[in-house]
């Protein structure tokens, strides 16, 4: 106990609380950050280690099943891939207005696409080349009604 009542103990003791509480803190800041993930060589690496990160990803961007299309994600190495799946069976006419309309919307489709990358590649830091994302719609038999692959460099 007479070490605890010497004054220059006291600082000694005050100043070690101090860092201790100074790198409890920057620990929390850098894993609040993400610095504490790990530097993955793709997307598939990098969220098959961090599981609770894909499902909030697959979550967020598939979002709620509506009363159209039933939405599913994956991930193969740098291709985040989504598909859409329709509730009812589409007849020929409407497939080929459906693919009318997605082809008249190519451009702003890769646009989003690209800022859907940008920001996967933000998140997890993968830096190796080629990333993707492929939109693909599919008619309630499972059968590919359209698909497209947008790349981002």
């Amino acid at each position: 106990m007479e070490f605890f009542k010497d004054p220059k103990n006291r600082k000694i003791i005050i100043f070690f609380v101090i860092m201790f509480v100074i790198a409890g803190g920057l620990t929390l800041l850098k894993h609040q950050l993400g610095y504490d993930k790990i530097k993955a060589d793709s997307l598939q690496q990098y969220y098959d280690t961090y599981p609770e990160e894909k499902e909030k990803l697959f979550a967020d961007f598939a979002g709620p099943e509506d009363s159209i299309v039933t939405p599913s994600c994956s991930i193969e190495d740098n291709d985040f891939i989504v598909v859409y799946t329709y509730k009812k069976q589409m007849s020929d006419k409407d497939i080929k207005k459906a693919t009318d309309k997605f082809e008249e919307n190519i451009d702003s489709m890769q646009k989003q696409a690209e800022e859907v990358i940008k920001g996967l590649n933000k998140k997890t830091g993968v830096k190796s080349g080629r990333m993707a994302m492929t939109l693909t719609y599919c008619n309630n038999d499972g059968s590919e009604i359209w698909s497209k692959t947008f790349e981002y460099k």
